[in-house]
């Protein structure tokens, strides 16, 4: 079942991927402004879904219940703190490096509920994404990296939960 979740949230990362690719291949600079908020949205639930899937997983490997509310929980800041207590509970010390953690605590700020890429305006009618300029060709390497390394925890996680199971 969790590699059911783990393709779900592959399909989001990929989706941002293709849209990258698409707004480069139509060249102009104005298009990739204008699909921006598609891309991030993707790529931000993306790693949501994922953190929640190592979670789970790691809260099987190390036999605790999964911590309360998970599926509600939509702040990547403390979803990545609930998958660092984990890790360190099933003795990985450097699961998330120093630089991926940095780059989601930087989304999380961008979108701390999940909710800024998605619509254009807060429940208050301000403007939900404020005027930034963010390099998407960069972007989607650094979610590159992002992916190399929580795919690189998961697989650390599964032998784990393999070796538990012979």
């Amino acid at each position: 079942m969790l590699a059911t979740f783990s393709a779900h949230a592959e399909a989001w990362r990929s989706a941002a991927d293709g849209i990258v690719e698409q707004a480069l291949a139509e060249g102009s600079r104005g298009r990739l402004d204008y699909y921006f908020p598609v891309i991030c949205y993707l790529y931000r639930h993306y790693v949501e879904l994922e953190l929640k899937v190592l979670i789970r997983l790691a809260a099987r490997v190390v036999g605790r219940p999964l911590p309360p509310k998970l599926s509600n929980t939509h702040s990547l800041e403390s979803l990545l703190d609930m998958l660092k207590r984990l890790l360190a509970s099933a003795g990985m010390t450097t699961g998330i490096t120093r630089g991926v953690g940095t780059m989601l605590r930087e989304l999380h700020l961008l979108d701390p509920d999940g909710q800024r890429f998605r619509y254009l305006t807060k429940q208050d009618d301000t403007v939900a994404i404020p005027d930034l300029y963010v390099n998407v060709r960069h972007l989607r390497k650094q979610m590159g990296t992002v992916w190399k390394n929580l795919i690189g925890v998961e697989g650390w996680l599964d032998d784990l939960a393999s070796q538990e199971s012979e």
